[in-house]
């Protein structure tokens, strides 16, 4: 496993000291360049090179009350909160479960909108900080947004193909009761959405991710999203099937909290072994994320 910060650099500044830092910068994190034209780096934590960067996001950083740097001129670095994870082969081996990810998109119909599809999570919702929404009608895509695609990321959680749901369903690792038809404008079916009837609860607990806000009527818990790796202790493993969603849910969190905003949230959708065992050979290029046994004091 390896973790990646991606650092951001520009310089517009006209101070020969600024300039001579940004042509070093640049020199000496040549080989983790992602992107030149945003002069975006993706530089492993645990290097030198990753302190080096580090320590000049410090000194370097851009006030939040500056919109255009062309204006403000100077030099600024800036380093993304997230980190990006990357997994061996042996790390999914020692994984216990997997979260679903997906990374190609099959997008809506343009002239259908995401609310169209979102509603209360219960008939009286009652959330002090922000309204969770959840999915409450089958979603419509075109048919031409999963052709030749056997699974892919909808805008809400993820879909695959029928060959992929027979698949799950005649090894007994799956029922008709875990998937939910994707259709077009005309009915027709498209795919399948992923809609686990098993839920487990205790996978955000399990990640340290804190309560955002729930709902005082029928309890739906909106958590903090966590950072990657993610663990999952055995009382919560013992809760797996071959497809499972989790009880709490997370989302976009908007910080002004009046008047109540509102935003979809969804449940982390988790595989365990045997289904990713059969997917990934069948499917190899099937995104996942691993997670891995957490360990207690016991």
């Amino acid at each position: 496993m390896e973790q990646r910060a991606k650092i951001h650099i520009d310089c517009t500044s006209r101070k020969k000291a600024d300039k001579q830092i940004y042509k070093e910068f640049k020199e000496r994190m040549k080989k983790y360049l992602l992107h030149e034209g945003m002069g975006l780096y993706e530089i492993p934590i645990l290097s030198d090179d990753y302190q080096y960067a580090h320590e000049l996001t410090q000194i370097y950083k851009k006030d939040d009350t500056i919109e255009d740097i062309e204006e403000c001129p100077g030099l600024y670095i800036r380093e993304n909160r997230r980190l990006e994870t990357y997994y061996t082969k042996k790390d999914y081996e020692q994984a216990v479960a997997y979260l679903v990810s997906f990374c190609y998109l099959a997008y809506p119909y343009e002239t259908v909108s995401d609310s169209d599809y979102e509603g209360p999570c219960c008939e009286k919702p009652e959330w002090k900080r922000q309204e969770g929404l959840i999915q409450d009608k089958l979603y419509k895509i075109p048919k031409s947004e999963f052709k030749n695609r056997k699974y892919a990321q909808l805008m809400f959680g993820f879909a695959v193909h029928e060959e992929v749901k027979q698949l799950l369903i005649e090894n007994q690792l799956a029922s008709e009761y875990d998937f939910q038809q994707v259709i077009t404008k005309r009915n027709e079916t498209v795919c399948y959405q992923l809609k686990p009837e098993n839920v487990i609860a205790g996978f955000a607990e399990d990640n340290d991710m804190s309560v955002f806000d729930y709902c005082r009527n029928c309890g739906l818990t909106h958590v903090n999203f966590g950072e990657e790796p993610y663990y999952m202790s055995e009382a919560t493993q013992k809760q797996l099937k071959g497809l499972n969603q989790t009880k709490e849910v997370n989302g976009p969190i908007f910080q002004e909290e009046k008047p109540l905003f509102a935003a979809l949230v969804e449940p982390w959708y988790i595989v365990n072994k045997e289904v990713y065992n059969l997917l990934h050979t069948h499917y190899p290029r099937m995104q996942f994320i691993p997670i891995f046994a957490k360990e207690t004091n016991d």
